[in-house]
């Protein structure tokens, strides 16, 4: 049976409004924690902070399908505003994505200074691994990243602590590539600074 042009018309009309109705009803099923892990790597604050408010640390604190969670995606996209609002809404500094890696190390291995100095100041583990073992500081090391490096040694980060994939530390990886001299001269120098740790007061 031939269509004519009225008839052709009305069958992709049916068609595009079928596409739409299936586009519609997955937008609807999915889970907000999905949405707001969109709405953070699309930048859209408005979004970002409906969801948060509405859903509060029960959604902050979730992990995507990826594995990933809100306050790593925000760190890969160095959006450090997104950063300071789910840390302000209770997420957890220390919460890694499904393959290990925290907000801190991801920080670390792109260069994100203002973001691992804002880790740090809420408590993130400065020396916590991922699945090959790494540290943020490891991770520096292997990405050149001196001016978090220091950051990482001033915070107290063990410089040969070692991995599980290689077995090595990151002072070993510094001492393994040359373009690292000024980093292995950084942790053979940089002392952490001391911790205040209350005692009894002595009369």
């Amino acid at each position: 049976m031939k269509l004519g042009t009225r008839g052709l018309g009305s069958v992709l009309a049916a068609a595009a409004l079928a596409t739409a109705l299936a586009a519609g009803a997955a937008a609807q099923s999915k889970p907000e924690s999905e949405s707001l892990l969109e709405a953070i790597q699309e930048q859209r604050g408005t979004d970002v902070i409906d969801l948060v408010t509405r859903r509060g640390r029960t959604i902050v604190n979730s992990r995507g399908y990826s594995g990933m969670t809100p306050l790593t995606v925000a760190m890969r996209q160095r959006a450090n505003q997104f950063v300071n609002f789910l840390l302000q809404s209770g997420a957890d500094p220390k919460l890694p994505e499904k393959g290990g890696d925290t907000a801190l190390m991801i920080a670390a291995r792109s260069g994100n200074l203002e973001g691992v100095t804002t880790m740090l100041s809420v408590g993130a583990a400065v020396d916590a691994t991922n699945r090959q073992g790494e540290t943020a500081l490891i991770i520096a090391v292997q990405n050149h990243q001196s001016a978090v490096a220091r950051k990482l040694l001033e915070a107290g980060a063990s410089a040969t602590r070692t991995d599980s994939a290689s077995g090595l530390s990151a002072r070993d990886y510094a001492v393994r590539d040359r373009r690292s001299s000024d980093i292995l001269r950084m942790i053979d120098s940089i002392k952490p600074k001391p911790k205040f740790i209350a005692g009894p007061v002595i009369r």
